[in-house]
């Protein structure tokens, strides 16, 4: 995936970090260890993903503040099976809009 280190201006200037997946499954173990210790205290998330991380891989990986996807990847069976996309969107590491309280006291 990178050479993070190359780009990163320092902690003091990033709020949260954020990693374009594109076509990339998942970062591999190594590659999100050196994420997480180059960040430090920012947040951290994956942007514009084509695969959407599995269940387990959240898990393993709880660092990850929230991720996104474009719709077409949603629903494109050549990335993400109908099955696939429910248990991730299942997994107790994601929440969704129902879930957060403030969004009906915003209405």
């Amino acid at each position: 995936m990178g050479d993070f280190e190359n780009y990163w201006p320092g902690e003091e200037f990033v709020d949260v970090a954020s990693v374009w997946m594109g076509t990339n499954k998942q970062l591999s173990t190594n590659e999100y260890e050196r994420l997480v210790n180059l960040v430090g205290h920012s947040l951290l998330s994956m942007e514009d993903m084509f695969f959407y991380s599995s269940a387990e891989l959240l898990s393993s990986q709880p660092k990850w503040s929230w991720f996104t996807a474009d719709k077409y990847y949603l629903v494109h069976t050549y990335y993400n099976s109908l099955n696939e996309t429910k248990a991730t969107l299942n997994s107790p590491s994601v929440i969704n809009r129902k879930e957060i309280s403030f969004i009906d006291e915003c209405n």
